[in-house]
């Protein structure tokens, strides 16, 4: 009989071993796993951040063209730029055609563009 402790003891001590690759790889499974919940996180946040920023500059550019629907003769000497709610508006005008005015404006906010176009026929 001793013997046969003495075996289990031995085999006992081996799987002590294999407990130990086991947990290493049940580890680096869960850390790989909380490394991709983290950069997918860090995407939406950036996702978000280029909406809003884009949201943003829209509206800009809106404010804008309703800025020179109220005053036409701001852009008298040509292109204007404008700083406003964190942003920068250029605001140009082309009157190239005699039946048609052409006012564009262009917001940025924090490297995000959008660009707003109207045609006043005159």
């Amino acid at each position: 009989m001793p013997t046969k402790r003495h075996n289990y003891f031995q085999s006992l001590k081996n799987q002590k071993g294999a407990a130990l690759i086991l947990s290493y790889l049940v580890l680096t499974v869960l850390v790989t796993l909380a490394i991709g919940l983290a950069l997918s996180n860090v995407n939406e946040l950036n996702y978000a951040n280029r909406y809003r920023n884009a949201t943003a500059a829209f509206w800009l550019a809106e404010a804008a063209i309703s800025r020179f629907i109220e005053d036409t003769a701001m852009l008298n000497g040509g292109s204007q730029t404008i700083s406003l709610g964190g942003g920068t508006i250029v605001l140009t005008k082309d009157d190239t055609d005699p039946t048609l005015r052409i006012v564009q404006a262009t917001a940025t906010v924090d490297g995000v563009s959008r660009e707003i176009e109207v045609h006043f026929v005159r």
